[in-house]
């Protein structure tokens, strides 16, 4: 996560921690992928973070539930 996503996730989160020399949120589990990601948080308490277009059908069928985080600044363009 980039640093000001990490500041945002680490005030919410209950594990975790800043890198002091690069601000970026050390997650208790780190994948490299969406799948990856999905799938352990699918099968597990973990929280994760995804562009919502690419998890909607999981959120639709039931397998995902959507937490309500809206932060000005998380948009795209």
């Amino acid at each position: 996560m980039v640093p000001r996503v990490a500041k945002a996730f680490l005030e919410l989160a209950k594990a975790g921690a800043i890198d002091p020399d690069t601000g970026d949120y050390l997650p208790p589990i780190k994948v490299d992928s969406l799948r990856t990601a999905r799938e352990v948080v699918m099968a597990s308490d973990a929280v994760g973070t995804a562009p919502l277009a690419l998890i909607a059908p999981d959120i639709k069928a039931g397998r995902l539930a959507g937490l309500p985080v809206r932060l000005p600044w998380m948009k795209t363009s």
